[in-house]
Protein backbone atom coordinates (compact mmCIF):
# COMPACT_ATOMS: atom_id res chain seq x y z
CA UNK A 1 0.00 0.00 0.00
CA UNK A 2 2.75 2.06 1.29
CA UNK A 3 4.72 1.60 -2.38
CA UNK A 4 1.49 2.27 -4.54
CA UNK A 5 1.03 5.72 -2.61
CA UNK A 6 4.52 6.42 -2.96
CA UNK A 7 3.75 5.84 -6.70
CA UNK A 8 1.22 8.01 -7.30
CA UNK A 9 3.35 11.09 -4.90
CA UNK A 10 6.28 10.43 -7.63
CA UNK A 11 4.27 10.98 -10.82
CA UNK A 12 2.54 13.33 -9.02
CA UNK A 13 5.51 15.40 -8.84
CA UNK A 14 6.99 14.53 -11.94
CA UNK A 15 3.63 16.28 -13.69
CA UNK A 16 4.46 18.97 -11.93
CA UNK A 17 7.75 19.54 -12.47
CA UNK A 18 6.53 19.18 -16.34
CA UNK A 19 4.07 21.66 -16.29
CA UNK A 20 6.66 24.07 -14.17
CA UNK A 21 9.23 22.98 -17.61
CA UNK A 22 6.60 23.95 -20.00
CA UNK A 23 4.79 27.18 -18.06
CA UNK A 24 5.75 30.70 -19.03
CA UNK A 25 8.70 31.05 -17.98
CA UNK A 26 10.63 28.06 -18.73
CA UNK A 27 14.61 27.80 -18.54
CA UNK A 28 14.35 31.35 -17.41
CA UNK A 29 15.16 32.00 -20.80
CA UNK A 30 12.75 31.18 -23.00
CA UNK A 31 8.92 32.10 -23.63
CA UNK A 32 6.65 28.47 -23.41
CA UNK A 33 3.21 28.24 -24.20
CA UNK A 34 1.25 25.93 -25.80
CA UNK A 35 3.90 23.08 -27.31
CA UNK A 36 5.26 26.58 -28.79
CA UNK A 37 8.84 27.54 -27.44
CA UNK A 38 10.35 31.01 -28.39
CA UNK A 39 13.62 31.62 -27.88
CA UNK A 40 14.34 34.70 -30.18
CA UNK A 41 17.00 37.68 -29.83
CA UNK A 42 18.46 36.26 -26.47
CA UNK A 43 22.17 36.69 -28.12
CA UNK A 44 22.27 32.78 -27.26
CA UNK A 45 25.95 31.33 -28.20
CA UNK A 46 24.86 27.77 -27.11
CA UNK A 47 21.75 25.51 -26.19
CA UNK A 48 22.25 24.08 -22.00
CA UNK A 49 19.26 22.44 -21.75
CA UNK A 50 16.96 20.17 -23.16
CA UNK A 51 13.49 20.85 -24.58
CA UNK A 52 10.55 19.74 -23.07
CA UNK A 53 8.90 17.22 -23.86
CA UNK A 54 5.75 16.98 -26.72
CA UNK A 55 7.25 20.49 -27.74
CA UNK A 56 5.90 20.99 -31.21
CA UNK A 57 7.79 23.82 -32.23
CA UNK A 58 10.79 25.62 -31.52
CA UNK A 59 12.23 29.18 -33.01
CA UNK A 60 15.68 30.40 -31.86
CA UNK A 61 16.12 32.87 -34.27
CA UNK A 62 18.23 36.05 -34.29
CA UNK A 63 21.02 34.49 -31.77
CA UNK A 64 24.66 34.06 -31.76
CA UNK A 65 24.57 30.14 -32.49
CA UNK A 66 27.66 28.33 -34.31
CA UNK A 67 26.50 24.76 -33.07
CA UNK A 68 23.29 23.19 -32.58
CA UNK A 69 23.68 20.24 -30.45
CA UNK A 70 21.12 17.15 -30.44
CA UNK A 71 21.28 16.08 -26.99
CA UNK A 72 19.12 19.69 -26.55
CA UNK A 73 16.23 17.81 -28.38
CA UNK A 74 16.17 14.52 -26.99
CA UNK A 75 13.01 14.74 -24.72
CA UNK A 76 10.76 16.43 -27.36
CA UNK A 77 12.14 14.48 -30.95
CA UNK A 78 9.05 12.72 -31.80
CA UNK A 79 6.55 15.85 -31.49
CA UNK A 80 8.50 18.33 -32.73
CA UNK A 81 6.85 20.03 -36.23
CA UNK A 82 9.03 23.29 -36.85
CA UNK A 83 12.50 24.79 -36.33
CA UNK A 84 13.48 28.22 -36.46
CA UNK A 85 17.35 28.57 -36.67
CA UNK A 86 17.17 31.54 -38.74
CA UNK A 87 19.93 34.41 -38.74
CA UNK A 88 22.50 32.93 -36.68
CA UNK A 89 25.89 31.80 -37.13
CA UNK A 90 25.68 28.61 -38.54
CA UNK A 91 28.03 27.54 -41.01
CA UNK A 92 27.21 23.62 -41.27
CA UNK A 93 23.77 21.69 -41.57
CA UNK A 94 22.72 20.04 -37.93
CA UNK A 95 22.69 16.83 -39.54
CA UNK A 96 22.18 14.99 -36.11
CA UNK A 97 19.30 17.20 -35.03
CA UNK A 98 17.74 16.83 -38.66
CA UNK A 99 18.20 13.10 -38.26
CA UNK A 100 16.51 12.57 -34.69
CA UNK A 101 14.30 15.08 -35.74
CA UNK A 102 11.91 12.58 -37.75
CA UNK A 103 8.55 14.44 -37.83
CA UNK A 104 9.87 17.88 -38.84
CA UNK A 105 7.61 19.52 -41.36
CA UNK A 106 8.91 23.04 -41.20
CA UNK A 107 12.77 24.18 -41.40
CA UNK A 108 14.26 27.64 -41.12
CA UNK A 109 17.94 27.72 -41.84
CA UNK A 110 17.70 31.46 -44.03
CA UNK A 111 20.54 33.87 -43.06
CA UNK A 112 22.81 31.78 -41.69
CA UNK A 113 26.57 30.56 -43.58
CA UNK A 114 26.15 27.39 -44.54
CA UNK A 115 27.71 26.06 -47.15
CA UNK A 116 27.53 22.39 -48.46
CA UNK A 117 29.93 19.76 -47.47
CA UNK A 118 30.83 16.61 -49.21
CA UNK A 119 29.84 14.96 -46.05
CA UNK A 120 26.24 17.09 -46.91
CA UNK A 121 26.26 14.87 -49.90
CA UNK A 122 27.40 11.45 -48.94
CA UNK A 123 23.91 10.66 -47.38
CA UNK A 124 20.29 11.82 -47.32
CA UNK A 125 20.27 14.86 -45.17
CA UNK A 126 16.52 15.56 -44.75
CA UNK A 127 13.36 13.76 -44.00
CA UNK A 128 10.91 12.66 -46.11
CA UNK A 129 7.91 14.06 -44.15
CA UNK A 130 9.64 17.58 -44.55
CA UNK A 131 7.20 20.17 -46.42
CA UNK A 132 8.99 23.60 -45.89
CA UNK A 133 12.91 23.95 -46.43
CA UNK A 134 14.47 27.74 -46.36
CA UNK A 135 17.96 27.41 -46.82
CA UNK A 136 17.80 31.22 -48.26
CA UNK A 137 20.48 34.04 -47.82
CA UNK A 138 23.44 31.52 -47.05
CA UNK A 139 26.67 30.66 -48.93
CA UNK A 140 25.40 27.77 -51.15
CA UNK A 141 27.26 27.59 -54.67
CA UNK A 142 26.18 24.51 -55.66
CA UNK A 143 23.38 21.85 -55.33
CA UNK A 144 22.94 18.10 -56.56
CA UNK A 145 20.26 15.70 -56.92
CA UNK A 146 21.52 13.57 -53.67
CA UNK A 147 20.82 16.38 -51.49
CA UNK A 148 17.14 16.34 -51.80
CA UNK A 149 16.89 13.22 -52.63
CA UNK A 150 14.59 11.89 -49.72
CA UNK A 151 11.96 15.25 -50.09
CA UNK A 152 9.53 13.41 -50.98
CA UNK A 153 6.59 15.69 -49.77
CA UNK A 154 8.23 19.44 -50.52
CA UNK A 155 5.61 21.90 -50.86
CA UNK A 156 8.16 24.87 -50.49
CA UNK A 157 12.20 25.51 -51.42
CA UNK A 158 13.43 28.62 -50.70
CA UNK A 159 17.16 29.51 -52.08
CA UNK A 160 17.55 32.79 -52.98
CA UNK A 161 19.99 35.05 -51.57
CA UNK A 162 22.74 32.46 -52.30
CA UNK A 163 25.37 32.22 -54.98
CA UNK A 164 24.04 29.11 -56.96
CA UNK A 165 25.09 29.61 -60.86
CA UNK A 166 23.80 26.90 -62.45
CA UNK A 167 19.97 25.30 -61.56
CA UNK A 168 17.89 22.32 -62.82
CA UNK A 169 14.65 21.21 -61.66
CA UNK A 170 16.00 17.71 -62.28
CA UNK A 171 17.39 18.68 -58.38
CA UNK A 172 14.09 18.81 -56.96
CA UNK A 173 11.40 16.67 -59.34
CA UNK A 174 11.77 14.03 -56.08
CA UNK A 175 8.84 15.92 -54.81
CA UNK A 176 5.82 15.96 -56.61
CA UNK A 177 4.16 17.92 -54.46
CA UNK A 178 6.84 21.09 -55.08
CA UNK A 179 4.52 24.03 -55.40
CA UNK A 180 6.76 27.66 -54.31
CA UNK A 181 10.86 27.79 -55.47
CA UNK A 182 12.86 31.04 -54.66
CA UNK A 183 16.05 31.30 -56.70
CA UNK A 184 16.35 35.13 -56.86
CA UNK A 185 19.39 36.91 -55.98
CA UNK A 186 21.91 34.23 -57.05
CA UNK A 187 23.92 33.78 -59.91
CA UNK A 188 22.58 31.46 -62.45
CA UNK A 189 22.95 32.14 -66.07
CA UNK A 190 21.38 28.51 -66.96
CA UNK A 191 17.75 27.13 -65.91
CA UNK A 192 16.45 23.89 -67.40
CA UNK A 193 13.07 22.71 -65.88
CA UNK A 194 11.82 19.09 -65.81
CA UNK A 195 8.80 17.87 -68.02
CA UNK A 196 6.00 17.62 -65.38
CA UNK A 197 7.24 20.03 -62.91
CA UNK A 198 4.29 21.39 -60.25
CA UNK A 199 5.83 24.46 -59.92
CA UNK A 200 2.69 27.09 -59.50
CA UNK A 201 5.14 29.65 -57.86
CA UNK A 202 8.49 30.35 -59.25
CA UNK A 203 11.10 33.58 -58.49
CA UNK A 204 14.21 34.09 -60.78
CA UNK A 205 14.43 37.69 -60.69
CA UNK A 206 18.15 39.24 -59.64
CA UNK A 207 20.21 36.48 -61.56
CA UNK A 208 22.53 36.26 -64.94
CA UNK A 209 20.14 34.67 -67.78
CA UNK A 210 20.45 35.27 -70.86
CA UNK A 211 17.35 34.70 -72.91
CA UNK A 212 17.73 33.64 -76.19
CA UNK A 213 14.82 34.49 -79.28
CA UNK A 214 11.89 32.57 -79.13
CA UNK A 215 13.37 30.69 -75.78
CA UNK A 216 11.01 28.07 -74.46
CA UNK A 217 12.50 27.82 -70.97
CA UNK A 218 9.43 27.83 -69.70
CA UNK A 219 7.28 25.21 -71.72
CA UNK A 220 7.47 22.06 -69.24
CA UNK A 221 6.44 24.67 -66.50
CA UNK A 222 2.65 23.64 -67.20
CA UNK A 223 1.05 24.49 -63.90
CA UNK A 224 2.83 27.86 -63.14
CA UNK A 225 0.51 30.18 -61.46
CA UNK A 226 3.17 33.86 -60.59
CA UNK A 227 6.59 34.05 -61.70
CA UNK A 228 9.21 36.68 -60.92
CA UNK A 229 11.27 37.50 -63.40
CA UNK A 230 14.31 39.74 -64.45
CA UNK A 231 17.68 41.32 -63.87
CA UNK A 232 19.64 44.45 -64.05
CA UNK A 233 21.89 42.87 -66.35
CA UNK A 234 18.99 41.52 -68.96
CA UNK A 235 19.20 43.06 -72.32
CA UNK A 236 16.78 40.54 -74.11
CA UNK A 237 13.59 39.17 -72.22
CA UNK A 238 11.79 36.08 -74.55
CA UNK A 239 9.89 37.16 -77.16
CA UNK A 240 6.97 34.83 -75.98
CA UNK A 241 6.62 32.94 -72.40
CA UNK A 242 5.62 29.60 -74.46
CA UNK A 243 4.38 27.09 -72.06
CA UNK A 244 3.00 29.48 -69.21
CA UNK A 245 -0.68 29.46 -70.13
CA UNK A 246 -1.72 28.90 -66.67
CA UNK A 247 0.19 31.54 -65.21
CA UNK A 248 -1.84 34.36 -63.06
CA UNK A 249 0.71 36.75 -61.93
CA UNK A 250 3.74 38.02 -63.65
CA UNK A 251 6.15 40.31 -62.26
CA UNK A 252 8.68 41.68 -64.35
CA UNK A 253 12.04 43.70 -63.20
CA UNK A 254 15.10 45.46 -64.52
CA UNK A 255 14.11 45.79 -67.88
CA UNK A 256 16.91 46.88 -70.41
CA UNK A 257 14.79 46.59 -73.41
CA UNK A 258 12.75 50.00 -75.11
CA UNK A 259 9.23 47.97 -75.68
CA UNK A 260 7.02 45.27 -73.98
CA UNK A 261 3.88 44.48 -76.46
CA UNK A 262 1.11 41.97 -76.10
CA UNK A 263 3.28 39.67 -78.54
CA UNK A 264 5.24 38.73 -75.44
CA UNK A 265 2.24 38.12 -73.22
CA UNK A 266 0.14 36.39 -75.74
CA UNK A 267 1.11 32.51 -74.60
CA UNK A 268 -1.11 33.77 -71.16
CA UNK A 269 -3.68 35.96 -72.67
CA UNK A 270 -6.40 33.92 -71.11
CA UNK A 271 -5.16 33.19 -67.94
CA UNK A 272 -2.86 36.04 -66.51
CA UNK A 273 -4.98 38.31 -63.77
CA UNK A 274 -1.68 40.39 -62.34
CA UNK A 275 0.90 42.21 -64.24
CA UNK A 276 3.67 43.89 -62.21
CA UNK A 277 6.45 46.12 -64.07
CA UNK A 278 9.07 47.29 -62.03
CA UNK A 279 12.27 49.48 -62.78
CA UNK A 280 14.24 49.79 -66.54
CA UNK A 281 14.93 51.74 -69.64
CA UNK A 282 10.85 50.99 -71.02
CA UNK A 283 9.52 53.55 -73.57
CA UNK A 284 6.72 51.73 -74.31
CA UNK A 285 4.42 49.24 -73.01
CA UNK A 286 1.54 48.11 -75.09
CA UNK A 287 -0.71 45.37 -73.45
CA UNK A 288 -3.99 44.86 -75.26
CA UNK A 289 -6.87 41.77 -75.17
CA UNK A 290 -5.71 40.76 -71.72
CA UNK A 291 -8.92 38.95 -71.14
CA UNK A 292 -8.92 38.19 -67.50
CA UNK A 293 -5.92 41.16 -66.20
CA UNK A 294 -7.78 42.92 -63.48
CA UNK A 295 -4.58 44.60 -62.13
CA UNK A 296 -1.46 46.19 -63.50
CA UNK A 297 1.47 47.72 -61.41
CA UNK A 298 3.94 49.94 -62.99
CA UNK A 299 6.53 51.61 -60.60
CA UNK A 300 10.14 53.64 -60.98
CA UNK A 301 9.69 53.29 -65.10
CA UNK A 302 11.48 56.79 -65.82
CA UNK A 303 11.89 55.71 -69.13
CA UNK A 304 8.35 55.06 -70.16
CA UNK A 305 6.87 57.55 -72.17
CA UNK A 306 3.81 55.36 -74.04
CA UNK A 307 1.28 53.55 -72.01
CA UNK A 308 -1.28 52.35 -73.82
CA UNK A 309 -3.73 49.76 -72.42
CA UNK A 310 -6.63 48.82 -74.52
CA UNK A 311 -9.12 45.96 -74.13
CA UNK A 312 -8.04 44.89 -70.61
CA UNK A 313 -11.04 44.46 -67.75
CA UNK A 314 -9.51 46.53 -64.72
CA UNK A 315 -12.83 47.70 -63.99
CA UNK A 316 -11.42 50.72 -61.72
CA UNK A 317 -8.40 52.76 -61.86
CA UNK A 318 -7.50 51.77 -58.72
CA UNK A 319 -6.28 48.35 -60.03
CA UNK A 320 -3.67 50.41 -62.04
CA UNK A 321 -0.90 51.17 -60.04
CA UNK A 322 1.44 53.78 -61.59
CA UNK A 323 4.36 54.88 -59.49
CA UNK A 324 7.68 56.89 -60.36
CA UNK A 325 6.51 57.62 -64.21
CA UNK A 326 7.01 61.09 -63.97
CA UNK A 327 8.24 61.32 -67.89
CA UNK A 328 4.96 59.61 -69.06
CA UNK A 329 3.58 61.55 -71.81
CA UNK A 330 0.69 59.27 -74.10
CA UNK A 331 -2.01 57.06 -71.75
CA UNK A 332 -4.10 55.30 -73.85
CA UNK A 333 -6.94 53.32 -70.95
CA UNK A 334 -9.18 52.29 -74.18
CA UNK A 335 -11.44 49.46 -73.20
CA UNK A 336 -10.78 49.08 -70.05
CA UNK A 337 -14.20 49.26 -68.10
CA UNK A 338 -13.96 52.13 -66.20
CA UNK A 339 -17.25 53.98 -65.08
CA UNK A 340 -15.30 56.90 -63.79
CA UNK A 341 -12.04 58.60 -64.51
CA UNK A 342 -10.18 60.69 -62.04
CA UNK A 343 -6.10 61.84 -62.41
CA UNK A 344 -5.93 60.88 -58.87
CA UNK A 345 -3.96 58.17 -60.44
CA UNK A 346 -1.29 59.73 -62.23
CA UNK A 347 1.38 61.77 -59.97
CA UNK A 348 1.97 65.27 -59.91
CA UNK A 349 3.85 66.78 -61.34
CA UNK A 350 3.55 64.64 -65.07
CA UNK A 351 4.31 65.18 -68.77
CA UNK A 352 0.91 63.58 -69.77
CA UNK A 353 -0.35 65.48 -73.02
CA UNK A 354 -2.24 63.08 -74.80
CA UNK A 355 -4.99 60.62 -72.83
CA UNK A 356 -7.64 58.78 -74.53
CA UNK A 357 -10.33 56.52 -72.82
CA UNK A 358 -12.38 55.58 -75.34
CA UNK A 359 -14.59 52.91 -74.82
CA UNK A 360 -14.98 52.48 -71.20
CA UNK A 361 -18.36 53.06 -69.09
CA UNK A 362 -17.97 56.94 -68.11
CA UNK A 363 -21.16 58.51 -67.36
CA UNK A 364 -19.79 62.09 -65.51
CA UNK A 365 -17.20 63.79 -65.86
CA UNK A 366 -16.73 65.76 -62.55
CA UNK A 367 -14.52 69.11 -61.60
CA UNK A 368 -12.02 66.48 -60.13
CA UNK A 369 -11.66 64.28 -63.16
CA UNK A 370 -8.61 66.11 -64.30
CA UNK A 371 -7.00 68.64 -61.92
CA UNK A 372 -3.81 67.10 -62.14
CA UNK A 373 -3.69 66.90 -66.11
CA UNK A 374 -2.73 70.55 -66.66
CA UNK A 375 -0.53 69.36 -69.71
CA UNK A 376 -3.05 67.82 -71.85
CA UNK A 377 -3.19 68.69 -75.57
CA UNK A 378 -5.37 65.95 -76.56
CA UNK A 379 -8.64 64.00 -74.74
CA UNK A 380 -10.11 61.58 -76.39
CA UNK A 381 -13.26 61.01 -74.45
CA UNK A 382 -15.40 58.77 -77.33
CA UNK A 383 -17.69 55.70 -77.21
CA UNK A 384 -18.35 56.34 -73.12
CA UNK A 385 -21.64 56.82 -72.19
CA UNK A 386 -21.08 60.43 -70.48
CA UNK A 387 -24.86 62.72 -69.93
CA UNK A 388 -23.53 65.36 -67.81
CA UNK A 389 -20.06 67.25 -67.49
CA UNK A 390 -19.60 69.55 -64.61
CA UNK A 391 -18.76 73.04 -65.11
CA UNK A 392 -15.36 73.19 -64.20
CA UNK A 393 -14.51 69.48 -65.35
CA UNK A 394 -12.22 71.47 -68.12
CA UNK A 395 -11.05 74.61 -65.96
CA UNK A 396 -7.53 73.02 -65.31
CA UNK A 397 -7.17 72.05 -69.35
CA UNK A 398 -5.64 75.81 -70.35
CA UNK A 399 -3.59 73.71 -73.29
CA UNK A 400 -6.03 71.40 -74.70
CA UNK A 401 -6.11 71.60 -78.65
CA UNK A 402 -8.42 68.55 -79.33
CA UNK A 403 -11.33 67.31 -77.87
CA UNK A 404 -13.20 64.11 -78.59
CA UNK A 405 -16.48 63.23 -77.03
CA UNK A 406 -18.62 61.75 -79.90
CA UNK A 407 -20.69 58.80 -79.40
CA UNK A 408 -21.81 59.42 -75.96
CA UNK A 409 -25.33 60.60 -74.38
CA UNK A 410 -24.87 64.65 -73.97
CA UNK A 411 -28.28 66.42 -74.79
CA UNK A 412 -26.79 69.85 -73.85
CA UNK A 413 -23.51 71.03 -74.62
CA UNK A 414 -22.31 74.58 -73.27
CA UNK A 415 -19.38 75.47 -74.47
CA UNK A 416 -18.55 78.25 -71.76
CA UNK A 417 -17.08 74.91 -69.78
CA UNK A 418 -14.32 75.23 -72.20
CA UNK A 419 -11.45 77.46 -70.99
CA UNK A 420 -8.55 76.49 -73.16
CA UNK A 421 -7.75 79.63 -75.68
CA UNK A 422 -5.61 77.15 -77.67
CA UNK A 423 -8.93 74.50 -78.85
CA UNK A 424 -8.75 74.23 -82.49
CA UNK A 425 -10.63 70.74 -82.76
CA UNK A 426 -14.04 69.91 -81.10
CA UNK A 427 -16.18 66.45 -81.62
CA UNK A 428 -19.68 66.33 -80.88
CA UNK A 429 -20.66 63.31 -83.61
CA UNK A 430 -23.60 60.71 -83.07
CA UNK A 431 -25.08 62.20 -79.35
CA UNK A 432 -28.30 63.35 -78.66
CA UNK A 433 -27.52 67.30 -78.40
CA UNK A 434 -30.29 69.74 -79.15
CA UNK A 435 -28.79 72.34 -77.98
CA UNK A 436 -24.93 73.54 -78.59
CA UNK A 437 -23.56 77.01 -77.44
CA UNK A 438 -20.28 78.64 -77.58
CA UNK A 439 -18.30 81.29 -75.96
CA UNK A 440 -15.99 83.81 -76.77
CA UNK A 441 -12.94 81.15 -76.99
CA UNK A 442 -14.21 79.39 -79.64
CA UNK A 443 -12.83 82.24 -82.15
CA UNK A 444 -10.26 79.73 -82.08
CA UNK A 445 -11.90 76.24 -83.26
CA UNK A 446 -11.27 75.54 -86.59
CA UNK A 447 -12.48 72.27 -87.07
CA UNK A 448 -16.20 70.93 -85.38
CA UNK A 449 -18.16 67.63 -85.90
CA UNK A 450 -21.81 68.07 -84.95
CA UNK A 451 -22.89 64.90 -87.20
CA UNK A 452 -25.55 62.64 -86.39
CA UNK A 453 -27.65 64.70 -83.57
CA UNK A 454 -30.81 66.22 -83.40
CA UNK A 455 -30.07 70.32 -83.39
CA UNK A 456 -32.18 71.78 -85.82
CA UNK A 457 -30.43 75.34 -85.60
CA UNK A 458 -26.87 76.24 -85.81
CA UNK A 459 -25.63 78.25 -83.35
CA UNK A 460 -24.44 81.43 -83.22
CA UNK A 461 -20.41 81.50 -83.82
CA UNK A 462 -17.84 83.91 -84.21
CA UNK A 463 -17.56 84.99 -87.65
CA UNK A 464 -14.52 83.63 -88.97
CA UNK A 465 -13.56 80.44 -91.46
CA UNK A 466 -14.21 76.97 -89.88
CA UNK A 467 -14.53 73.54 -91.50
CA UNK A 468 -17.54 71.65 -90.11
CA UNK A 469 -19.61 68.47 -90.74
CA UNK A 470 -23.06 68.50 -90.27
CA UNK A 471 -24.90 65.94 -91.58
CA UNK A 472 -27.50 63.67 -89.89
CA UNK A 473 -29.36 66.47 -87.50
CA UNK A 474 -32.72 67.90 -87.93
CA UNK A 475 -32.14 71.23 -89.96
CA UNK A 476 -34.75 73.74 -89.68
CA UNK A 477 -33.99 75.37 -93.20
CA UNK A 478 -34.42 79.18 -93.12
CA UNK A 479 -32.56 81.42 -95.29
CA UNK A 480 -30.97 83.11 -92.29
CA UNK A 481 -30.08 80.45 -90.98
CA UNK A 482 -28.28 79.51 -94.03
CA UNK A 483 -26.86 82.82 -94.08
CA UNK A 484 -25.19 81.96 -91.44
CA UNK A 485 -23.25 79.39 -92.91
CA UNK A 486 -21.81 81.46 -95.20
CA UNK A 487 -18.26 81.28 -93.59
CA UNK A 488 -18.11 77.92 -93.25
CA UNK A 489 -17.17 75.02 -94.96
CA UNK A 490 -18.94 72.44 -94.90
CA UNK A 491 -17.04 69.37 -95.42
CA UNK A 492 -20.09 66.05 -95.34
CA UNK A 493 -21.53 68.19 -98.28
CA UNK A 494 -22.33 66.02 -101.48
CA UNK A 495 -18.86 65.44 -102.81
CA UNK A 496 -17.54 61.64 -103.27
CA UNK A 497 -19.22 59.32 -100.11
CA UNK A 498 -19.58 61.89 -97.92
CA UNK A 499 -23.31 61.98 -96.41
CA UNK A 500 -25.40 64.75 -97.69
CA UNK A 501 -27.07 68.01 -94.89
CA UNK A 502 -30.31 67.59 -95.63
CA UNK A 503 -33.34 69.78 -94.24
CA UNK A 504 -35.97 68.35 -91.61
CA UNK A 505 -37.82 71.36 -91.34
CA UNK A 506 -40.54 72.97 -92.77
CA UNK A 507 -42.43 70.46 -94.13
CA UNK A 508 -41.88 71.54 -97.68
CA UNK A 509 -38.05 71.69 -97.51
CA UNK A 510 -38.04 68.49 -95.57
CA UNK A 511 -35.59 66.16 -97.14
CA UNK A 512 -33.81 68.68 -99.80
CA UNK A 513 -30.08 69.51 -99.71
CA UNK A 514 -28.74 72.24 -97.29
CA UNK A 515 -26.50 72.96 -100.51
CA UNK A 516 -29.70 73.65 -103.10
CA UNK A 517 -31.59 75.33 -100.50
CA UNK A 518 -28.65 77.76 -99.56
CA UNK A 519 -28.36 78.74 -103.97
CA UNK A 520 -32.12 79.00 -103.73
CA UNK A 521 -32.01 82.06 -100.36
CA UNK A 522 -28.92 83.29 -103.02
CA UNK A 523 -31.35 83.91 -105.78
CA UNK A 524 -34.44 84.92 -104.23
CA UNK A 525 -32.50 87.41 -102.15
CA UNK A 526 -31.60 88.88 -105.70
CA UNK A 527 -35.19 90.00 -106.52
CA UNK A 528 -35.21 92.20 -103.27
CA UNK A 529 -31.95 93.88 -103.89
CA UNK A 530 -33.19 94.78 -107.35
CA UNK A 531 -36.65 96.03 -106.38
CA UNK A 532 -35.35 98.57 -103.28
CA UNK A 533 -32.56 100.00 -105.67
CA UNK A 534 -35.55 101.29 -108.29
CA UNK A 535 -37.50 101.74 -105.38
CA UNK A 536 -34.90 103.93 -104.10
CA UNK A 537 -34.34 105.34 -107.20
CA UNK A 538 -37.96 106.59 -107.75
CA UNK A 539 -38.11 107.83 -104.33
CA UNK A 540 -35.29 110.08 -104.88
CA UNK A 541 -36.65 111.11 -108.17
CA UNK A 542 -39.64 112.08 -106.50
CA UNK A 543 -38.06 113.44 -103.60
CA UNK A 544 -36.37 115.71 -105.89
CA UNK A 545 -39.27 116.55 -108.63
CA UNK A 546 -40.99 117.74 -105.45
CA UNK A 547 -38.09 119.65 -103.79
CA UNK A 548 -37.68 121.72 -106.96
CA UNK A 549 -41.51 122.24 -107.39
CA UNK A 550 -41.47 123.51 -103.76
CA UNK A 551 -38.23 125.58 -104.84
CA UNK A 552 -40.29 126.97 -107.89
CA UNK A 553 -43.18 127.60 -105.88
CA UNK A 554 -41.46 129.43 -103.47
CA UNK A 555 -39.41 131.63 -106.04
CA UNK A 556 -42.88 132.32 -107.47
CA UNK A 557 -44.65 133.03 -104.94
CA UNK A 558 -41.38 135.86 -104.03
CA UNK A 559 -41.71 137.13 -107.15
CA UNK A 560 -45.54 137.43 -107.39
CA UNK A 561 -45.17 139.28 -103.60
CA UNK A 562 -42.62 141.58 -105.26
CA UNK A 563 -44.74 142.94 -108.16
CA UNK A 564 -47.57 143.49 -105.71
CA UNK A 565 -45.56 145.85 -103.28
CA UNK A 566 -44.02 147.26 -106.42
CA UNK A 567 -47.56 148.00 -107.90
CA UNK A 568 -48.98 149.59 -104.95
CA UNK A 569 -45.89 151.51 -103.96
CA UNK A 570 -47.00 152.77 -108.04
CA UNK A 571 -50.43 153.69 -106.84
CA UNK A 572 -49.24 155.45 -103.86
CA UNK A 573 -46.90 157.56 -105.46
CA UNK A 574 -49.77 158.19 -108.61
CA UNK A 575 -52.48 159.71 -106.39
CA UNK A 576 -49.94 161.94 -104.51
CA UNK A 577 -48.88 163.47 -107.76
CA UNK A 578 -52.72 164.04 -108.51
CA UNK A 579 -53.36 164.96 -105.00
CA UNK A 580 -50.39 168.03 -105.32
CA UNK A 581 -51.29 169.11 -108.27
CA UNK A 582 -55.24 169.58 -107.66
Amino acid sequence: MKNRLSCVLLFLLYGICQLKATGTNCFNVCRCADQHVNCEDRQLTNISWVFPRNTSSISLSNNRLRYIPETAFTEASSSIRALDFSHNKLTNFPRTVLKLTVGLKTLNLSNNEIVITFQDLQTPLFNRNLLVLDLSNNRIAYVIPALFSSLRNLVRLRLHGNSLTIFSLHFVIYSRYLKELTLQNNEIANLAFHVGVGISDLNLTQNKFKFSNNSEIFKATTSLKRLWIGHAGLHYFPITFNGINSIEELTISYISQAKIDTTILQPCANSLKKLYLNEGNLTVLDVRKMKVLRRLGVSNMHSLTTLRLEDIPLSTLENLALRGIEGLSQVYLDQLGLAEFTSTSFSTPNQITHLSTRGNFIRLLTNNSFTTLGNLRSLNLSRNRISHIDSGAFAGLLNLEILDLSDNRLTIFDGSILNSPHLNTLILSNNFLVRLSFNPNAALIMNLDIRNNRIQNFPSFPDHRIQARLSGNHWQCTCSMLNSLSHIDVLDSCDGNNSCVYCDTPSEFRGQKISSMSDKCIEAAKEPIRIEIILGIVLGVVLIVTILVLIIWKVRRIQQKSKRESSSNNNRNFTTVVYQRA
